[in-house]
């Protein structure tokens, strides 16, 4: 091993470790000439390593693996060879990384290591000059970018690849394929997760060239509470059919059509919005509503159709619900069978409505033929006022409570599963 405090190239042919025992402050560029060799850079404590106001710099086929430490750059990193990354931080504060440039690149972020960029320029590229390749492996570890990620930056770059893995977490504004390149762009997810970092529509870009894939372990989506859009349709691996699922408390619209068969799963807090060739799609296979640990509130959208298509009653049905305290839960169709809700059936909110508007049915005198069809779900107090009405209800619908006058008649097809039911006099 050896101690370095130094400002300078790597020598070509050095098959070396270099432990670093401090921080070293650096003001240009490290450059790697070792070509088909590898240096390894290690630290005695977590704080120690490299801080540049420079490149880090990979001439065509060099290798360095980082396996402790953080390491912060200024400027620029170019990977022409390959760059590992486990157990340790790596950073570049204002600029770009670029894998696949000035010669075919990989970067695999390993179980324990990090690479963060929140600078004001921060983004990715993936292939990033002309007849060359990258490959970003996120492997157990986690990326974090403020900025694009960029697949096949230049026209003429031949392909890319960006596979998320064994946990590996992949935060980003939005991914999108540049160009087409020679062979396009391929992401796939196969027990990893793709994260948003900030609200974006879309998300995911579609291109003819970008293929979307997840794999047998799974694929994760995680709005990170933000609002996304991912336009790319969602397809099975090649041989495989994994579980999408979505999650992050926000909402996420597939525009796409997705095709992926391995069936969905929806987390309790986030809103998965869809078209309804999209809906038609997911439902055709297994779906689950996850109830996270923290409970589900009543009344919580969970699936929702935007284009005028709805849910039917048997397609709600064949949903399961899963997770904490499942039993005490149930999945509703609601807002006129555009939406699916999560009822708490221990609040037991369950109440009668008409498919309309709450001022349609609520107000007194407003009723057209005094019934209630349809699903609706509202979370205020549902009061039938109408005088001497015979209301016929045929539909389960949620609300707080529900008052009816009392020279008022019920009647219709209906269960009334409400907790406070009050005769006003």
């Amino acid at each position: 091993a050896y101690d370095v405090n130094w400002n300078k190239s790597f020598p070509s042919t050095w098959n070396k470790t270099i432990t670093f025992r401090t921080t070293t402050s650096l003001t240009s560029d490290i450059v790697l000439n070792s070509a088909d060799e590898t240096i390894s850079f290690v630290a005695t404590a977590a704080d120690c390593g490299v801080v540049s106001s420079s490149r880090l710099y990979f001439k065509p086929s060099s290798n360095l693996q980082i396996e402790s430490g953080t390491y912060s750059f200024g400027g620029d990193i170019v990977v022409a060879g390959t760059l590992s990354v486990s157990g340790a931080m790596l950073k570049n504060a204002q600029r770009y990384i670029q894998v696949g440039s000035g010669g075919n690149g990989t970067v695999t972020i390993g179980p324990g290591g990090v690479y963060e960029n929140f600078g004001n320029l921060g983004s990715l590229m993936v292939a990033h000059t002309s007849g060359h390749s990258g490959t970003l492996n996120v492997a157990g570890g986690t990326v974090s970018i403020s900025g694009w990620l960029t697949m096949c930056y230049n026209a003429s770059s031949v392909s890319a690849a960006v596979n998320v893995t064994d946990g590996g977490v992949l935060a980003v504004k939005r991914l999108v394929l540049g160009n087409a390149g020679t062979s396009g762009g391929v992401v796939t997810l196969d027990g990893g997760t793709l994260r948003a970092y900030a609200d974006e529509s879309p998300f995911v870009d579609a291109h003819d060239s970008l293929r979307v894939y997840a794999g047998a372990n799974g694929a994760t989506f995680d709005s990170n509470g933000k609002t996304i859009t991912i336009a790319e349709s969602i397809e099975d691996k090649s041989g495989e059919a994994g579980v999408v699922r979505f999650t992050g408390g926000g909402t996420i619209t597939l525009s796409g059509t997705p095709s992926y068969t391995g069936g969905t799963t929806n987390v309790a807090g986030t809103v998965l919005s869809l078209t309804t060739a999209a809906k038609s799609a997911i439902v055709a296979h297994p779906v689950v509503v996850e109830i996270p640990a923290a409970g589900a509130v009543d009344g919580t959208v969970v699936f929702e159709v935007t284009d005028g298509g709805t849910f039917s009653q048997s397609e709600v049905d064949a949903m399961v619900v899963t997770g904490t305290d499942a039993s005490r839960y149930a999945l509703v169709l609601a807002y006129g069978g555009t939406k699916v809700v999560i009822s708490d059936t221990l609040a037991g909110e369950y109440v009668w409505n008409d498919g309309a508007s709450a001022a349609s049915w609520k107000t007194a005198g407003k009723w057209s033929k005094n019934n209630v069809a349809g699903n609706w779900y509202d979370s205020t107090a549902a009061v039938f006022a109408n005088a001497g009405d015979a209301v016929t209800v045929d539909a389960d619908v949620t609300a707080a409570s529900v008052t009816f006058r009392a020279d008022a008649t019920v009647g219709g097809a209906a269960t009334l599963k409400v907790p406070v039911v009050d005769v006003a006099s």
